[in-house]
């Protein structure tokens, strides 16, 4: 049975409400919006909650936008004896409230508001339940292409996700769903971007302006291939900023700057300055310790909570060590790195040195055809905790 909060300063009329529906719905009751609010941060899972107008401290307005904004699943319904148009075109706008019921309210118009209610919150869990698995299989169907397209970049992203989203709840991030999803199909649009051009960033080489100016347009493809995705369109703004400075210049050239730019970009723009592109990348701490003196470019909130980050993992892993061995090609695990080229006998080239291996990576070189003619050790690092 969905559980139903009723919010209102007559506590009299909460008992009746309470005594009229028990055997219908499971109620709640709350005598005044900050103890509602106070309720409803506890955890528990409301389908519903109504709550009066006109209460001391805080009126329903303000409650029922607070709860908006802070608690958006529960279905708002206002229940209030002020029947003038400003006060519901308030509600509604504010509070973005379901329903608007003046008092005095009949009982059969009070159930079937709730059971409306009840009905539209189980559709928006269905319908948000059907996104999220939809968007999941979407968002593997894309990293599953750069894996193969681009195995440095998934790599590289790979590292930085869970300091991502570290950072993310650090800073107490909304829709940190977003900056997750963000982070894992940030390098996406290097998928357009020639595999010379991408061993030159990886060998730090000079970029000619041709060159410069095609990696600095990834962010456009991933942007434009994501955009139109439901519900995407925070993510595809998020990469697309992702290089933009703090102080508003770089790329896109536009008038966005400081906290105008999304959370996610200014967090992915420190973390792709302090992992360089590369095999097994992992953010230093080190590097980050550097931007923190390096002009207007970096948000220095961010700066601080991902140094702290960093700063944590790093002395966790201080019992962490890399070991370089060579074993046979069927002993390959996910996470290993190898330092040498993997060759058929015949010379074909089936992983050159650098790659951090997936599973994918792993399952396609024990289908490949040659994979048996693979007669040296594979020389790989693997970290041994």
């Amino acid at each position: 049975m969905e559980k139903i909060l009723f919010v209102d300063d007559d506590s009299k009329l909460l008992a009746g409400i309470r005594r009229m529906f028990r055997n219908e719905f499971d109620i709640d009751c709350a005598e005044g919006g900050a103890v509602g609010l106070d309720m409803i941060g506890r955890g528990t899972h409301y389908a519903a909650v109504v709550a009066d107008m006109r209460m001391p401290g805080m009126d329903g307005v303000e409650f029922l936008s607070s709860i908006a904004e802070r608690y958006p699943d529960p279905t708002r319904i206002m229940l209030t004896g002020n029947n003038d148009q400003e006060t519901a075109v308030k509600a509604v706008n504010e509070g973005h409230v379901f329903r608007f019921l003046n008092k005095p309210c009949s009982i059969d118009d009070l159930r079937e508001t709730l059971i409306a209610a009840v009905e539209r919150h189980r559709l928006r869990c269905l319908e948000r339940d059907l996104m999220e698995r939809t968007m999941a299989g979407s968002v593997k169907v894309l990293l599953d292409v750069m894996e193969v397209t681009n195995p440095i970049a998934f790599g590289r992203v790979c590292g930085l996700r869970s300091v991502a989203e570290k950072a993310a709840d650090a800073m107490g991030a909304g829709q940190s769903w977003e900056i997750k999803i963000a982070t894992l199909l940030s390098s996406i649009g290097w998928i357009s971007v020639p595999d010379d051009i991408i061993q030159k960033v990886v060998l730090k080489q000079k970029l000619s302006a041709d060159e410069q100016d095609i990696v600095e347009r990834h962010v456009d493809v991933a942007y434009d291939l994501l955009k139109g995705v439901p519900r995407m369109g925070g993510v595809a703004s998020t990469i697309r900023y992702q290089n933009k400075n703090f102080d508003g210049t770089g790329y896109p050239d536009d008038p966005v700057a400081g906290e105008k730019i999304p959370l996610g970009s200014r967090i992915l723009k420190v973390l792709n300055a302090v992992t360089p592109m590369g095999p097994n990348m992992r953010p230093d701490p080190e590097l980050c310790r550097r931007l923190s003196m390096e002009g207007e470019e970096y948000d220095p909130a961010v700066l601080v909570i991902v140094q702290d980050i960093l700063d944590n993992e790093s002395a966790n892993r201080t019992g962490d060590h890399v070991e370089v061995m060579e074993l046979d090609a069927s002993r390959l695990l996910p996470g290993d790195v190898l330092e040498t080229d993997l060759c058929a006998s015949d010379g074909t080239l089936l992983l050159s040195a650098g790659h951090q291996l997936t599973h994918l990576q792993i399952t396609k070189l024990r289908r490949h055809p040659k994979f048996k003619m693979i007669v040296d050790p594979a020389t790989v690092s693997r970290l041994i905790i």
